[in-house]
């Protein structure tokens, strides 16, 4: 098979049609069909199975492609390799990232970031620790922004930075005379914590402090969890960092005796893949 067909590959999966992708790659629909053809023909097997809405991949074609986006992965670093011995640092990077980063953190990350690769055209896709990972394995992104994993060994993790977890509470509660909140002052208390699937440091420190018994909610949305808190539904723990980038009026926070944190880092299935990775080592730094 050639490049022109594994992009082709990659675009007909991305887009769910033969027509759509070939829109996209420059093709009609009827060669876009004739080359996915030829490519099943050398690998012997269908890669596509057409559905009401279009195409999907056949349980081959998935196998296939985390090694056709690895395929394409390794020739964008070898086309932004030769840009970069010809002087123009020309390329583009797709990141993963948790909400609460892509609004308070990344901001200023990506500034610096274009200050020093101008040519670098960047894509953001925002989502929770799970989605992001699964991203990554899938190549669907070049790095993650993300909580250090806890199980994910295949993973690389270069530390960034260190979030304290706070409690969140309504402005006029009885938590708001401490100065730092004892874990004993959060027994009898009712909570309303991020999915898991978003933010498992939270979580994992309810857990820790005995309490995940007392959850009465779980959302998906930082801003949904406050406005819960903020009515009284139940407190919270959440990253200090989610906080930056939303309205607390009627709330107040305070941080844990234990100062509990969360990690955040760039996440990659190998430093190898990313030609920027100076950059990242820099802002660890």
């Amino acid at each position: 098979m050639n490049l022109q067909q594994i992009r082709l590959f990659e675009a007909v999966v991305e887009e769910g049609t033969f027509t759509h992708a070939g829109e996209r790659e420059g093709y009609t629909q009827s060669r876009v069909t004739q080359m996915m053809k030829a490519l099943e023909d050398e690998v012997g097997f269908p890669v596509f199975v057409k559905t009401h809405h279009g195409v999907t991949l056949t349980k081959s074609g998935e196998i296939l492609l985390p090694y056709i986006r690895k395929i394409l992965s390794d020739v964008q670093r070898l086309e932004a390799e030769v840009d970069n011995l010809h002087g123009l640092q020309e390329g583009s990077l797709k990141i993963g990232t948790h909400i609460s980063c892509s609004v308070c953190w990344l901001p200023e990350i990506m500034r610096t970031f274009q200050d020093r690769y101008p040519g670098i055209s960047l894509a953001i896709m925002e989502g929770g620790q799970r989605q992001i990972i699964d991203d990554l394995r899938a190549r669907r992104v070049d790095v993650g922004l993300i909580s250090r994993p806890e199980r994910d060994v295949d993973i690389r993790f270069l530390k960034l930075m260190e979030d304290p977890l706070v409690v969140v509470f309504p402005e006029n509660d009885r938590l708001s005379t401490y100065e730092e909140i004892p874990p004993e002052a959060l027994a009898d208390r009712k909570f309303v914590m991020s999915d898991i699937q978003f933010d498992s440091d939270a979580g994992r420190e309810l857990e820790r402090l005995g309490l995940t018994n007392r959850v009465v909610l779980t959302l998906r949305n930082d801003t949904a969890i406050t406005s819960m808190v903020r009515a009284g539904i139940g407190i919270s723990i959440l990253p200090k960092l989610v906080l930056e980038g939303i309205d607390m009026t009627g709330l107040a926070f305070s941080e844990l005796t234990t100062h509990p944190v969360r990690t955040l880092g760039v996440g990659m299935l190998s430093e190898d893949d990313v030609f920027c990775k100076p950059f990242f080592h820099k802002i660890a730094k």
